[in-house]
Order: structure tokens, then sequence, then C-alpha cells
């Protein structure tokens, strides 16, 4: 199997919270997607805001979701 060594700062590794200086690239991409969920809901909210999706009432979310699984 191929080996591909990757340099990062230390902040960046920190940052990642990686727990070792090598893994598989399944377990390293894993750690790169939970470094982008906070920037991923930062992004989701405010479009939920401009939209005004994010004054939707529970009851309005449940009829949401209700339509979309009967459409199946």
């Amino acid at each position: 199997m191929p080996t591909l060594q990757i340099e990062i700062s230390e902040d960046d590794f920190r940052r990642l919270g990686l727990p070792k200086n090598e893994m598989p690239f399944e377990e390293f991409k894993r750690y790169l997607a939970l470094a982008q969920l906070p920037s991923a809901l930062h992004q989701a909210q405010q479009a939920s805001h401009v939209s005004g999706l994010d004054q939707m009432t529970l009851a309005e979310i449940d009829r949401e979701i209700r339509a979309v699984c009967n459409d199946d």
C-alpha cells in the first residue's frame, strides 16, 4: 500500500485533535471532516436566518418532515 507523508503545523495538529502522528487515510479524513463541522453549522444557521427558516415552529418542521417521508 502506498504511503503519503504530510507535514502540518503544530497549531493545525492540535486544532484537528489528531491523536497520533500516523493513521490510515480514512481516519485522517474523518478528523478533517470533524474540524469543518463548526464552520458548516455556522453557515447553515446563517442560511436559515436569511431565508427565514429559523422562525419555523416545531409543528411546521414536523409537517415538512412528514411531507417528505410520505413522498416515498
